[in-house]
């Protein structure tokens, strides 16, 4: 039994809502809409030459958006395509106290208005994170990098999420869940790094380790997170290991939320990292290097779970590694490659 007050439904025919919603009709009173419109984010058929015939669903939120360009672009953008989320200059003067106070409710309600974003764009969220460390004391440039990023959203407005559907036979396969984490070590001013997790779903038959990225499977990360370390990290190495910390825990709740879905996972789940010491801490550790005694704790929790064969932990090239640009600020053709991979674009 559920008890829900919104739902969406999908269905390979019309024939079929119509039926659901009838059935639905006769026993509650309830209100329905086709617009693909769920909770404010919208569901639409995405297809195009690369992805055929296999169908794919872009997830956006358009009256979101609009509501934002309608307040803060009344007559339209102001300067011109912005190619990436974030100025460089903002970024590297990002701890330089040379521009005035700004009105702080203001900065905040745009803030706000585009945190609501991330979940069906990912490729703003180092940028949000980023920006929000300003809310106790915005400044005239705070202000003008969240107009610098409505811009950015404005001439990519038609851009979301793309997950992959499968076929109906694909339908009986088990998925498998995949799980990435990055570290930018030491980058805040506070000397914190910076973490960004992510996952994402494929078939299980045709995933293979070595080649995560198959040509078959080009869809977008279901979840991305990037945030600041809790804690100041004493090494890069000791900011991936927390970094895979976080991502391992994740994935043991998705394991748990996807068994409830029947989807129990049978092989361990793998985590892609590009630092070869903290998968090295956490899948061998013998004892012999005694400087990170101080991260034992997380060491031989991470062990514990491969060992269990709930997580496995396997090496990406930076290069490819998708939550790369939830750690730092991205530019040119390896950020479009990454927020297109992100974004299952």
């Amino acid at each position: 039994m559920f008890h829900v007050d919104d739902f969406i439904g999908n269905s390979t025919s019309d024939q079929l809502l119509d039926e659901f919603q009838l059935h639905m009709e006769s026993k509650y009173e309830i209100t329905s809409n086709d617009d693909g419109m769920f909770l404010g984010v919208q569901m639409e058929r995405y297809v195009d030459e690369v992805s055929l015939p296999q169908a794919k669903y872009i997830f956006r939120k358009p009256h979101q958006m609009q509501n934002i360009f309608d307040k803060y672009l009344p007559s339209g953008p102001v300067i011109s395509a912005p190619k990436d989320p974030m100025r460089e200059s903002y970024s590297k003067l990002f701890d330089t106290e040379d521009s005035s106070p700004c009105e702080v409710t203001e900065f905040r309600s745009m803030l706000g208005a585009i945190m609501q974003l991330t979940d069906c764009r990912p490729d703003i969220c180092f940028s949000i994170s980023k920006i929000s460390q300003r809310q106790c004391t915005p400044r005239v440039k705070d202000r003008d990098a969240l107009m610098h990023l409505i811009h950015y959203l404005w001439y990519t407005r038609d851009k979301g999420v793309i997950l992959s559907r499968s076929d109906s036979a694909s339908g009986e396969m088990l998925v498998r869940l995949r799980g990435y984490a990055d570290c930018s070590y030491a980058c805040h001013a506070n000397g914190k790094s910076h973490y960004s997790i992510g996952f994402d779903l494929v078939d299980e038959e045709t995933h293979t380790d070595a080649d995560p990225f198959t040509s078959e499977h080009k869809t977008g990360l279901f979840y991305m997170k990037s945030f600041m370390a809790p804690n100041v990290d004493l090494s890069s190495c000791q900011g991936e290991t927390c970094a895979v910390v976080e991502l391992a825990k994740d994935a043991i709740f998705y394991r748990g939320v996807l068994e409830e879905l029947n989807q129990r996972q049978t092989s361990p789940t793998p985590l892609y990292g590009d630092n070869d010491s903290a998968r090295a801490l956490g899948t061998k550790y013998d004892g012999s290097h005694k400087r990170v005694r101080y991260m034992l704790p997380k060491i031989n929790w991470l062990m514990e779970k491969t060992k269990s064969e709930a997580i496995v932990l396997l090496r990406m090239s930076t290069e490819v590694l998708p939550v790369d640009i939830g750690t730092k600020n991205g530019r040119g053709s390896e950020f479009y490659k990454k927020r297109d991979r992100v974004m299952g674009s």
